[in-house]
């Protein structure tokens, strides 16, 4: 009787991906669909269409393979992406014998694209077995003679003054950016990483220039808001704009948007190598990338529950999966392969897409960062993203000395004393 009433609810969690799928067909059997007057808009749309109508496919086939249980299994999902893909290609197969549509490959990536949003995002919900009290993920920032750790709920920033004494800045993370729950959502929680390195690193880099200055010591003001807003401009204008306009040169000899979108891409990547390389050579950078890679060790060495202490520490890596500088690189290759999917509209609207889009991009990549840094065995996401994004951190990252070590370890120990008060705190409520 219970086997037969298993098969039964198995039977009834077909209904809603078939009804799905009935209903993917209908629209695609149709020889025009509504249209937007303006071009790029209607592109987004549509493109944006794809992706939602493959996220709940690939969601609602997960329901039949997963069996209603929460332990995440790869099976289900291997599955479920497998005929979200197959049953894409073959819809787009199926509008090149309709009237007036047509069927192309890249639509067919754009859904599995959706399809890998939906499960990425079931995956990264769901308990994994074994693991249901995971650690929080601690990082960090070099600055000037100094390092920024981040906690769960705390920050610090410990600096060397010139008289060789360490100076500790401490502070709640109280923002709702780190204690509501919406930005602790997949894809969401990207922008809490973007707001940390341009605001909290900001304001750490800030603090730490008037320390090592013996300068008046302020954590924040209109000076670093200031500093902020040229930073952002600058970035902006130099990373996303600039390529832009020295690719719309090649716009008249080039027909292909794909083409000229990639093109796009390679100069942005270009330039962000570039970038790093030449600033490796001053002096006072090299030494901000000397505190980088004592703030890798110091990580490197918690999460590996070792004793928090320059010798100790000092045997461990520089490089780090989790890195802000492989969060760059993804961000580059993930700008590629979004812009060469909204065409080639008029400028006005490329330049406007370029900034719009930088939080949807922040927040691709940083989940595709996170899943990299859970899955650094895997041979494939080694190969396609830890062993570039490892690679581009020799530029970033220099050996320190141990009073460097010193400096981010200080930093780390005074986080995770404030994160454990406050965990005390609670549990005696």
């Amino acid at each position: 009787m219970l086997r037969r009433f298993s098969s039964r609810s198995s039977l009834w969690r077909w209904i809603p991906p078939i009804l799905w799928m009935g209903l993917i067909f209908f629209l695609s059997s149709q020889p025009t669909l509504p249209r937007y007057p303006n071009e790029m808009v209607d592109t987004i749309l549509k493109k944006t269409g794809h992706v939602v109508e493959y996220a709940i496919l690939a969601f609602l086939f997960h329901r039949v393979f997963s069996k209603g249980t929460d332990t995440i299994r790869i099976q289900p999902l291997l599955i479920s992406f497998a005929l979200s893909s197959l049953y894409a290609a073959s819809d787009e197969y199926h509008q090149t014998f309709v009237p007036g549509r047509n069927g192309t490959p890249v639509d067919v990536v754009i859904d599995a694209l959706g399809a890998v949003l939906a499960l990425s995002t079931v995956y990264l919900k769901a308990p994994s077995p074994g693991k249901s009290d995971q650690k929080f993920n601690y990082g960090g920032q070099a600055v000037i003679e100094g390092v920024m750790m981040r906690g769960e709920r705390n920050m610090a920033v410990a600096i060397r003054e010139p008289s060789g004494k360490i100076v500790i800045h401490s502070e709640p993370l109280k923002g709702r950016i780190y204690t509501s729950r919406i930005w602790r959502l997949p894809f969401v929680r990207g922008l809490t990483m973007l707001w940390d390195a341009l605001v909290l690193g900001i304001r750490s880099l800030a603090f730490s220039a008037q320390v090592a200055s013996e300068g008046e010591v302020e954590f924040s003001g209109p000076m670093t808001w200031g500093i902020l807003a040229i930073s952002l401009v600058l970035a902006i204008g130099f990373f996303f704009l600039v390529p832009l306009l020295l690719v719309s040169l090649l716009d008249r000899y080039i027909s292909s948007p794909l083409a000229i979108n990639f093109i796009e891409g390679v100069i942005r990547l270009l330039f962000l190598l570039a970038y790093i390389y030449a600033v490796g050579f001053v002096p006072d950078i090299r030494r901000v990338f000397a505190y980088h890679g004592a703030e890798h060790k110091t990580i490197n060495a918690y999460e590996d529950g070792a004793e928090l202490t320059p010798a100790v520490v000092r045997a461990y890596s520089t490089a780090h999966p989790r890195c802000g500088t492989a969060f760059l690189l993804v961000v580059a290759v993930i700008a590629v392969l979004l812009f060469a999917l909204l065409g080639r509209p008029v400028m006005w609207l490329r330049i406007l897409s370029r900034i719009v889009l930088i939080p949807v991009i922040a927040g691709i990549s940083y989940e595709l960062i996170k899943f990299s840094a859970t899955h650094r065995h895997n041979p494939l996401v080694r190969i396609l993203i830890l062993e570039p994004s490892l690679a581009l951190q020799g530029l970033t990252t220099r050996q320190p000395d141990d009073s460097m070590l010193e400096v981010a370890i200080a930093a780390l120990e005074r986080v995770l004393s404030m994160d454990s008060a406050d965990e005390q705190a609670e549990a005696q409520d």
